[in-house]
C-alpha cells in the first residue's frame, strides 16, 4: 500500500507539473492519492492498536501471519466461553 500511495503521489506531482494536464486529470490523481493515503493510515493504525508497535515492512506474509494469530486467538476465546457455559 505504501508503494501505491507513493506511486499515486508521484503521478500527482507529475500531473501538476505537466502543462497539458487538465483539471479533470489532476482531480482524479488527487482522489487516487487521497484514497491510498487513507487506506495506508487505516492499516497502520490498526496494526499499532493490535500489536502496540508499527512494523518496518508490511508484506502479504506478515498480514497473513497476523490474521492467522488473530483467528487462532478468537477460536481459543470462543472455546473458553463455550466451556464456561457448558459447565454452568
Amino acid at each position: 500500500m505504501r508503494k501505491k500511495k507513493s506511486d499515486s503521489y508521484s503521478s500527482l506531482v507529475q500531473a501538476n507539473h505537466d502543462t497539458d494536464s487538465t483539471k479533470h486529470v489532476i482531480k482524479e490523481k488527487k482522489e487516487l492519492y487521497r484514497f491510498w493515503k487513507k487506506r495506508t493510515w487505516i492499516i497502520e493504525n490498526l496494526l499499532i492498536e493490535i500489536q502496540g508497535y508499527f512494523p518496518e515492512r508490511i508484506t502479504d506474509k506478515y498480514l497473513n501471519e497476523l490474521y492467522s494469530q488473530c483467528f487462532k486467538s478468537s477460536q481459543k476465546r470462543s472455546r473458553e466461553l463455550l466451556s464456561r457455559c457448558v459447565s454452568l
